[in-house]
């Protein structure tokens, strides 16, 4: 992949790290040359304040207008401006010594004296008395010129707008050279840490890719390290829990297969047996014979409607009616029914119904069909003698249906599959109880289907209580 992420991010961080380091040279030698124009112009004022200082020296505030000529002033100018101390005595030449080009004095050499500064002489009027003629005077750089504590007039001089001295130009082009030599170094070195991030950060995007290619392939064996703690890290912990919760369901799947298949091989094989034995003459064809062939028969088609409803209900395929029922007289209905099943089974059955539970919105067959269930686990798992008490009541603003029996329990790490189809709480798989193990999964399913769940724990009368809660609005 020529232009994957990984290229993708390097590029996005080297470019803002690019922009980022370019805008950071270009303020610094935007600041550098107004630093170095600011640092000219106070060594431009420190000029002009030596100049009139001299001027102090040499004139009072009577003579300096009288004495004062244009050669005098272009002298101490040019002295000052090459760096040279002022020639002293008023209104006289220099000294031989002192003079261009005499042997006591060496002229600054050939590109390394400064260009001149224009300088004027101005009077308190702001006329202009000796020097040069400057434009723009609200802009000038200027000194008042202060003799016998009385201002006589000023020094003026325009503003630097770059930098004239050779050494000055000289280190303002370095600076330039060492901002560009570091802004390629740093440029670099943005382009080598972007490269670095950008596998950083798609360091568990591969990862993830990866673990996603091997969920589609089958392999569920997969453990991402989430030692992240962003939404990569958030990414990585939903693939790991969804490739167990992928292996589990492939885990219950087969299993699920494996004890549909065990389920209808017993009753096929019990038939099998039963018509083989008539057929060889080992056991004679009287009812006794047919009976127990019709009873595997029912046996097997039960198990058979059993698979094709909780099927249906997985999918969603069951039909409901909801309407307005009153869930004391579905209980009523339900109990009177199985109440001589009970007594046969030497299990006393009990219903105890709130008088202020409202009617709620339900499907009444499904719902007999959950209770029926119920009941029907109680009385395959409870032993003689023994107490089945199914109560309803208002709880939490939902109608609250228990069925609770008494020994044997279950126990409480088997209760978490209780409601798994064909799951039994012995391995051996005995069918002295009798049913499929269907029962409570399309009660589930049923409650579920109604906007409620149901849930199972240990009851105080020893055995098992199951909790079948359903809102009183219901489902529509």
């Amino acid at each position: 992949m020529i232009f994957g992420i990984r290229a993708r991010l390097a590029a996005a961080f080297a470019l803002l790290a690019g922009a980022l380091l370019v805008c950071a040279l270009l303020l610094s030698q935007w600041s550098f040359e107004r630093g170095l124009l600011s640092y000219v112009a106070t060594q431009e004022a420190e000029r002009l304040q030596y100049i009139a200082d001299s001027l102090a020296r040499e004139f009072d505030a009577e003579s300096i207008w009288r004495e004062m000529t244009d050669e005098h002033f272009e002298r101490l100018v040019d002295a000052r401006s090459a760096g040279m101390p002022p020639r002293s005595g008023r209104g006289r030449p220099p000294p031989p010594h002192a003079r261009p080009g005499s042997p006591g004095r060496r002229p600054p050499g050939p590109g390394t004296q400064p260009p001149k500064r224009p300088t004027a002489l101005l009077d308190t009027s702001g006329t202009l008395r000796f020097g040069d003629e400057l434009d723009a005077l609200d802009a000038l750089i200027r000194i008042d010129l202060i003799i016998g504590g009385e201002t006589v007039g000023s020094l003026a001089s325009p503003p630097p707008a770059r930098v004239l001295s050779v050494s000055g130009a000289a280190f303002a082009a370095q600076q330039r050279q060492a901002l560009s030599m570091i802004g390629i170094v740093g440029l670099g070195t943005a382009i080598v840490l972007a490269i670095i991030a950008a596998g950083w950060v798609t360091r568990p995007l591969r990862q993830t890719i990866k673990a996603v290619d091997q969920l589609s392939s089958g392999d569920y064996d997969i453990s991402l390290p989430p030692a992240r703690h962003d939404e990569l890290g958030d990414l990585m912990r939903n693939v790991n829990t969804l490739s167990q919760t992928l292996d589990a369901n492939r885990h219950h799947r087969q299993q699920w297969f494996a004890n549909a298949s065990h389920e209808l091989r017993t009753p096929i094989a019990v038939l099998r047996g039963e018509i083989e034995a008539i057929r060889d003459g080992v056991r004679v064809t009287d009812a006794d014979a047919l009976q127990s062939l019709l009873d595997e028969t029912n046996r097997l088609s039960r198990l058979v409607d059993d698979l094709y409803e909780l099927a249906r209900s997985d999918i969603g395929a069951l039909r409901y009616e909801f309407a307005s029922e009153d869930i004391g007289d579905i209980l009523e209905c339900v109990t009177s029914m199985r109440r001589t099943d009970a007594e046969q089974a030497g299990l006393h059955l009990t219903l105890k119904i709130d008088d202020s539970l409202p009617p709620i919105k339900a499907d009444a067959a499904r719902l007999q069909q959950a209770l029926q269930n119920l009941i029907n686990n109680a009385l395959a798992y409870t032993d003689a003698p023994g107490r089945i008490e199914i109560t309803a009541q208002m709880r939490d603003g939902n109608c609250r249906i228990i069925v609770e029996d008494s020994a044997p329990g279950l126990a409480i790490e088997h209760l978490r599959n209780l409601f798994e189809p064909l799951w039994r709480a012995d391995s051996s798989r005995n069918r002295k109880a009798g049913g499929a193990g269907l029962g409570l999964a399309i009660v589930r399913n049923i409650a579920q289907a109604h906007g409620g769940d149901v849930q199972a724990c240990a009851s105080n009368l020893g055995g098992l209580r199951i909790e079948l809660h359903l809102p009183l609005s219901g489902a529509l």
